[in-house]
């Protein structure tokens, strides 16, 4: 985007974006709220507005449709020589820019490469001592808050950080919003079934559906030039999370997370 542009084209754009329209995000930026922020940012772009600064000092959680609604703004900013950029932005969301190498779209310095996702299977739910909490939602997407909010209650009791506490709540987000999107066939007429496990050295999140499930070694890694959501929430859980295990029966389809409990010094 700045590359083999002049001196002067590198101050001009410096100078507009120290005069950058503010604009102010508060609460979640998940499926829900996304589309009306994208709607918004591309309509100040319109506008001529050339830089905005997006503010999320009060948005705490951001998921994969969020950063694409930023991205898409950021995108077309760039091509009308203009800007989105980011303050006080979540550190997750920081991560998740870097891990999908789209940092540079909104002014984030720097490249994470995810930690690889363990591949043995994770800690049998079915053997030893857990303490399970289930939770049944309507499948609509304004129900994830509910579910997510849930899971932090019992996983906020276990040894995991601040850190491991907010890659639980994405990844339950997104395992949850493609229950909705792709296990639902009836829609608000099916449910959504979230179980959260609470062992000895590790917390477990299950997400179930009426659907017949998919097949995760078909999700390609995101390309930065042609992104989808369908695929972005699948990427995050297993950059994220220990293990992320799949199950289909005739009842329907079962994401697992397994996030450890941190090594005691």
């Amino acid at each position: 985007m700045s590359h083999g542009i002049s001196v002067e084209d590198r101050l001009r754009q410096a100078e507009g974006e120290a005069a950058a329209l503010p604009v102010r995000v508060e609460g979640d930026l998940d499926a829900v709220t996304a589309p009306a922020l994208r709607a918004r940012l591309l309509r100040l772009l319109s506008r001529g507005h050339a830089h905005l600064l997006v503010d999320l000092a009060d948005c705490r959680y951001v998921d994969s449709s969020g950063m694409l609604a930023l991205i898409t703004a950021g995108d077309r900013a760039a091509a009308q020589g203009g800007s989105v950029r980011l303050q006080n932005a979540p550190p997750l969301l920081l991560k998740m820019l870097r891990f999908a190498h789209l940092g540079k779209v909104l002014g984030v310095p720097g490249e994470e490469t995810p930690h690889p996702c363990r591949r043995q299977p994770g800690p049998d739910t079915a053997v030893g001592q857990w303490q399970v909490r289930r939770i049944v939602q309507q499948a609509v997407p304004h129900a994830s808050v509910l579910v997510r909010h849930a899971v932090l209650d019992e996983a906020r009791a276990t040894p995991l950080t601040n850190a491991d506490l907010a890659d639980v709540e994405l990844a339950v987000g997104e395992a949850f919003a493609n229950a909705v999107r792709h296990g639902s066939p009836r829609g608000a007429q099916d449910q959504v079934v979230t179980r959260a496990l609470v062992g000895t050295e590790a917390f477990v999140a299950e997400v179930r559906d009426c659907g017949e499930g998919f097949d995760p070694a078909q999700i390609e890694t995101p390309n930065p030039e042609r992104l989808r959501e369908g695929g972005l929430g699948l990427f995050y859980m297993r950059a994220i999370m220990d293990w992320v295990e799949f199950e289909r029966d005739r009842q329907g389809a079962t994401v697992r997370l397994v996030k450890l409990y941190p090594r005691s010094e």
